[in-house]
């Protein structure tokens, strides 16, 4: 019984992206539209994809247990023809401080995130963090603008 709730409790404290929302440049081609979302679909803890082509967001929805880096669905994004801009996310990993600022380590995907936002009571913890990356201009780094932590 105790390996059991010992378990669960380890479960929940999986780093891992819960679901990105990647903004892009509009899309006029439904077959681009349905070509991208199968695409995703099929990898490997992806639960679902929507894209909403008039507004130029695709939402992907994470399965528990997931290693998807946000990194390869904004690539993705870029290879299938469109330009990535910001992204909404909800992720979940361990915060620390570091010499150069908040970081938020995604071990689920192996991905370190920099992290701008009043973390302050929450390092060394376990949190989901809500908010945007964005590529700092001129800058190879994607930073976290956090919008909220639970």
């Amino acid at each position: 019984m105790k390996l059991f709730v010992f378990l669960i409790a380890c479960a929940s404290l999986r780093a891992e992206f819960l679901s990105i929302e990647q903004k892009f440049g509009a899309m006029d081609c439904a077959s681009c539209a349905t070509f991208v979302e199968n695409k995703l679909a099929r990898n490997r803890g992806v639960e679902s994809v929507k894209i909403d082509a008039a507004a130029g967001v695709l939402t992907v929805k994470l399965k528990s247990g997931n290693s998807v880096r946000y990194s390869q669905v904004r690539d993705f994004v870029q290879q299938s023809g469109y330009k990535p801009e910001a992204a909404a996310v909800v992720v979940r990993g361990v915060v620390s401080k570091t010499e150069s600022g908040w970081t938020l380590e995604i071990s689920g995907s192996k991905e370190t995130l920099s992290v701008e936002g009043n973390l302050r009571d929450s390092a060394g913890k376990d949190v989901e963090l809500a908010g945007a990356i964005e590529r700092a201009a001129g800058k190879t780094v994607d930073i976290l603008r956090v919008a909220f932590v639970r």
